[in-house]
């Protein structure tokens, strides 16, 4: 019993990822990719590499204790509404995500970072 609560407070004592220092990295990198592109230019390279832009800064935020996985949508701008949301079942102490959304005249692309510690 000693054992499993020394270890629950090992993995408490641990610092959470960082969402303030990758929340502008997100922003600077949807920023520099969409900026006067239209969807008719993206394709699935244009948001994989996106995604993995993003993947990169996080490994540099916290390269150990963190699975990362990383979703980016882009859609035509068409004057439509949009919503994006998640619910998730996780360790409210050590589990997190970020998200951003870049909108111009003619797209939309949301990003979702998450860091799940391991």
């Amino acid at each position: 019993m000693e054992e499993a609560q020394q270890e629950n407070e090992t993995i408490n004592a641990r610092e959470k990822f960082d969402v303030e220092k990758l929340r502008p990295i997100m922003r600077r990198v949807l920023n520099a990719e969409l900026t006067n592109a239209s969807y008719e230019d993206l394709d699935k390279e244009s948001t994989t590499r996106i995604a993995h832009k993003i993947k990169q800064a996080m490994l540099e935020i916290s390269p150990s204790d963190y699975k990362y996985i990383v979703l980016v949508n882009a859609s035509k701008n068409n004057n439509q509404g949009g919503r994006v949301d998640a619910s998730m079942h996780w360790e409210m102490d050590a589990d997190t995500f970020v998200q951003d959304i870049y909108q111009s005249d003619l797209l939309i692309c949301s990003s979702i970072a998450f860091a799940i510690r391991l």
